[in-house]
């Protein structure tokens, strides 16, 4: 669960597990995270691993973090802007979602898709941007 301004915090998802929390990250003690957390996703792999990916709205990136463990730092990406292909990067999201499922042609290794809150280049409304997953595995070097 993200707290805007304060943590990215792990919750029990039993009901038994009561409202207990504990920081994964603290905005404070990360300096690739910029207030506000706004949308969380899990992309998920066998054996209980995969990552965390958070987005960080006052940096217009997303940061991600290794589900197990002690949800270690993996490495931050942003999306930008191809003007050749008409497509501004995206900024101010407001919320995301990930797969790790195959959704076909290029996207085999799954999704990233978010809220892309403001449109620049062409001046639009708000949309979502999708991206392959293998994109962020290249550039962050996920195994």
């Amino acid at each position: 669960m993200a707290e805007e301004d304060v943590a990215l915090w792990k919750l029990g998802a039993e009901p038994s597990a009561g409202q207990a929390k504990t920081a994964v990250v603290r905005i404070a003690d990360n300096p690739a995270l910029k207030a506000d957390l706004e949308g969380v996703g899990l992309y998920a792999r066998p054996g209980g691993k995969g990552y965390l990916v958070v987005s960080s709205q006052g940096n217009n990136s997303y940061a991600l973090f290794r589900r197990e463990g002690d949800h270690a730092y993996v490495g931050s990406f942003a999306a930008v802007a191809d003007g050749a292909a008409g497509i501004d990067g995206i900024s101010e999201t407001d919320g995301l979602e990930v797969t790790s499922a195959s959704l076909g042609a290029g996207l085999e290794g799954g999704a990233f898709v978010a809220q892309d809150g403001r449109n620049v280049s062409p001046p639009e409304n708000q949309n979502f941007k999708l991206v392959p997953w293998s994109a962020i595995a290249k550039a962050l070097k996920l195994d």
